[in-house]
């Protein structure tokens, strides 16, 4: 299992990454409340709390953003 993402904001940035770049991924990655794992508890939660459904039509709109995103990266790439 790969280690969970950084969530000190003293990280140190990783060589060839721009400085930037990464205090905004370290940034998406402080959460509530974690799990030794780095499972973002308090999201986990409040997913639970939907219906089922409603977390399916998540998951989609999701999944089409995702797909949207990987057409237009093949498009420019």
């Amino acid at each position: 299992m790969a280690d969970p993402p950084p969530t000190d904001p003293d990280a140190p940035c990783p060589d060839g990454l721009d400085p930037r770049v990464w205090q905004a991924l370290l940034a998406m990655n402080r959460f509530d409340e974690q799990d030794e794992n780095g499972v973002d508890l308090s999201t986990l939660r409040s997913n639970l709390q939907l219906s089922w459904t409603d977390r399916i039509r998540r998951a989609s709109r999701m999944a089409r953003g995702l797909q949207r995103a990987r057409q237009q990266y093949q498009r420019t790439g």
